[in-house]
């Protein structure tokens, strides 16, 4: 897969899964969820630095929208949007 590619489809993952965590109140079962779609990314076995910065990323998300959670209606779109450009910066470095 190329880098291009796992950027989008990466990204497109990514904000599925922040949006699914978004529903659930275990982190266990957000982290589950960051793992599952990880591997959904990458599918050969093995873990590389790609793989652990979008489960970072994630987590991230997930973190900023129990951060914003009661502050303002449209805060999963925010945190959504950060951890898309959070994931970017970290993959192009």
């Amino acid at each position: 897969m190329s880098l291009s590619s796992l950027i989008s489809f990466g990204n497109l993952l990514l904000g599925l899964a922040v949006v699914a965590s978004f529903f659930l109140e275990n982190w266990w079962q957000k982290i589950l969820v960051f793992v599952v779609a990880g591997f959904f990314v990458k599918f050969y076995p093995g873990f590389d630095l790609s793989l652990f910065l979008f489960i970072l990323s994630a987590a991230f998300g997930a973190w900023l929208a129990d951060f914003l959670r009661n502050r303002t209606s449209a805060n999963f779109i925010i945190s959504v949007i950060v951890a898309e450009i959070v994931f970017n910066v970290l993959i192009a470095l």
